[in-house]
């Protein structure tokens, strides 16, 4: 877990965390900060273990880390969160020269497709653990929610 580590603690990363922290400070649906990033990761832990996809930890918790980075565009200029992400992903683990080229196209087609509801692979487990890692069965701005029925639904699936 050496290199997530130092990834986490990349000025970028940190960088981002706080802006979106800022950006998120006002809203009163579910925020993508640090316990969001935690929720996800532990999450795509179990999914990936009861499909019995043998990821690497480290690659587990890096991509759930790195998955809304993108978000201070989107605020800003309304762009696609997940394919700014997976590009700013790709800069961020390119920099540290520890990867090797699998890992970050696993890491950042996770990412850039983790907002698809009909994605396949590891890839589908983010989606799924990106979205059961918000408490909807008892929040209590769910009746505004845009997402409403789907997340509702996607809580009453079987996953594995």
């Amino acid at each position: 877990m050496q290199r997530f580590w130092r990834v986490y603690r990349d000025e970028e990363v940190v960088r981002r965390f706080k802006e979106i922290n800022y950006l998120e400070k006002d809203r009163e649906f579910c925020r993508h900060d640090f316990q969001h990033f935690l929720d996800v990761a532990r999450i795509l832990a179990i999914l990936c273990f009861e499909n019995k996809f043998s990821f690497p930890r480290e690659l587990i918790y890096l991509t759930a880390l790195l998955h809304d980075l993108g978000r201070v565009e989107e605020y800003l200029y309304g762009l696609n969160h997940a394919l700014i992400g997976a590009e700013v992903a790709r800069e961020i683990l390119e920099k540290y020269q520890e990867f090797v080229q699998e890992e970050i196209f696993l890491i950042t087609e996770a990412i850039r497709g983790h907002r698809e509801q009909n994605s396949e692979g590891f890839t589908r487990l983010l989606y799924l653990a990106d979205k059961l890692s918000r408490p909807c069965l008892t929040c209590k701005v769910i009746d505004k929610c845009h997402k409403k029925e789907e997340m509702l639904l996607l809580h009453q699936e079987k996953f594995y």
